[in-house]
C-alpha cells in the first residue's frame, strides 16, 4: 500500500482539471487536452500564458513524433506507418544526394 494520500476529485471538469492536476502533482503549470466522442479537442491550462502553452505543446509534439519514429524504425508500427516512413526516408536521402 502506498504512503501517499490519494484524493478523489468528484467535480472535475475542463474549467478546473489543469489546476487540480498541477496542484496534485506539485507542478507550477499544466496543460490538459481532451477529445470528445465527436472528435472535438479542447484544452485546459493552468499557470501558463499563450507563449508558454505553445512552447509546452511544441515540445510535446516533438517528443510524440520522436517516439513515433522510433516505434516505426523498431518495427512496432503498422504497415501504413512503415510505408510512410520509408517514403520519408527515401525523400530525405534524395535531398542529401542532390
Amino acid at each position: 500500500m502506498s504512503d501517499q494520500k490519494t484524493t478523489l476529485v468528484t467535480d472535475l471538469h475542463l474549467g478546473n482539471v489543469s489546476r487540480i492536476v498541477a496542484h496534485m502533482m506539485k507542478q507550477p503549470a499544466c496543460i490538459v487536452l481532451v477529445r470528445d466522442e465527436h472528435g472535438v479537442i479542447s484544452m485546459s491550462s493552468h499557470g501558463v500564458n499563450h507563449a508558454v502553452a505553445n512552447e509546452m505543446l511544441s515540445v510535446g509534439i516533438y517528443s510524440n513524433l520522436s517516439q513515433h519514429y522510433e516505434a516505426i524504425r523498431d518495427g512496432q508500427a503498422g504497415a501504413e506507418a512503415k510505408e510512410m516512413q520509408q517514403e520519408i526516408d527515401h525523400r530525405n536521402n534524395q535531398g542529401e544526394s542532390a
